[in-house]
């Protein structure tokens, strides 16, 4: 067997190792378990302003201060979301606009379209106050999560019971933003 023909079944020996290897780490890699959801959410109740309370760090969010958001149902049955912040402390308000619509009958995961084309995220309320004087949204992936309010702050009781529920749920909320709004 000439050099030539050695390289050439290395090569290939080389590409289908690591071809498999990839492939035995894509096929194996752990998925997140599905969030555990409220087991319904009246979008009409659910609709009007949140304060937030608390976040895990976004790019989009990194500078925001005093976060609000303004919930609204349309006609056709969606969330229109019009999420606002100050940039720094006295700084121009920023705002995002979206749309958010339920995914399955219990309009606990939604998905949210924001206005720039062809950005969606995941958008699943894993807990809310029996009157909706609090909420507790998080994406499927573990990597966002807000806790929203009615009011500027939370009892420290209810928000031992979210942070306890985030961490169990999977958060790491060691790396929470906590928000002043006063």
């Amino acid at each position: 067997m000439d050099s030539r023909t050695k390289n050439i079944i290395f090569a290939s020996a080389g590409a289908f190792l690591v071809s498999t290897a990839i492939t035995l780490v894509v096929t194996t890699r752990k998925r997140a378990k599905p969030l555990d959801v409220v087991s319904f959410v009246d979008l009409e109740k659910y609709a009007g302003e949140w304060f937030e309370i608390a976040r895990l760090p976004m790019a989009s969010e990194a500078n925001c201060k005093k976060p609000k958001a303004q919930y609204v149902v349309n006609k056709e049955g969606r969330l229109q979301l019009l999420n606002s912040c100050n940039d720094g402390i006295e700084g121009k308000l920023k705002t995002f606009e979206a749309i958010a619509y339920p995914i399955d009958s219990t309009n606990a995961r939604l998905k949210v379209k924001f206005s720039w084309p062809f950005v969606k995220g995941d958008y699943q309320i894993i807990d809310l106050g029996s009157d909706y004087e609090y909420a507790m949204v998080g994406s499927g992936n573990r990597k966002h999560l807000w806790i929203l309010s009615r009011v500027p702050e939370l009892s420290l009781d209810v928000m031992k019971l979210l942070l306890n529920k985030a961490s169990g749920q999977g958060f790491d909320i060691s790396k929470l933003v906590f928000t002043n709004q006063v």
